[in-house]
Formats: C-alpha cells, structure tokens, sequence
C-alpha cells in the first residue's frame, strides 16, 4: 500500500480513531508526542450540571433533582430555589447529557461543565 493512499484513509478518520491510531503508533514505535501528552492532561473526564433556568412545572423539575440527587423533597426544593444551582457532580459525560436531557424536556435550561 503507498504511502499516500495510507495517508487519504487516515485522514477520513473521525476525531477519536485517529486519535486511537496515534496513541497506538507512540506505543508501537515507542515516542512520545508532547502535544499528545498535552492534550490527554486537558480531556475533562469529569462534568456537572447546573441549572441555569426552571421551567413550567416546579414540582416536577423538584421530583427530578429528589431523583438524581437522592435527597427528599425539601431540600430538592431549596435547591432549586437558589439558581443557578449545581445539582451534581463528578459525572461521565453521558450521564451529564442524560441529565441534561431530563431537564431540558422539562423546559429547563442546565449547563454542562
């Protein structure tokens, strides 16, 4: 295979195969990129949400922080009644969005961070 027709399937890589491909030709090859190390360091691996905005419904978006939060309902409320408020975090990325989500079809308006 010719080198440039390699470098033509690499570049229609998405983001993180090609980003996979580099780390494993650093271990193969045994070098280190330090723009790669750079970046590694600055991946957030942990997210919160806080909630900017309420929605319509009051007692639901209540319901939904007693859910997620665990607490009971009193003191879901007297979070909600400070805002913007952080509801939770040290959460994936997918669990933020899922979150998120939860309040956004509530007419929320949650922030990631």
């Amino acid at each position: 295979m010719k080198v440039k027709k390699i470098f033509e399937l690499i570049c229609n890589l998405n983001l993180t195969k090609a980003y996979k491909l580099l780390l494993m030709l650093e271990k193969k090859f045994k070098f280190s990129n330090t723009i790669t190390e750079e970046k590694t360091q600055n991946i957030k691996k942990s997210f919160k949400i806080i909630l900017k905005e309420l929605g319509a419904s009051k007692i639901m978006i209540i319901k939904l922080v007693k859910e997620i939060t665990n607490l009971d309902l009193m003191s879901s409320k007297k979070i909600i009644d400070k805002l913007p408020c952080e509801i939770k975090s040290d959460l994936s990325k997918e669990d933020a969005e899922q979150i998120k989500n939860k309040f956004d079809k509530l007419g929320c308006v949650a922030e990631i961070l």
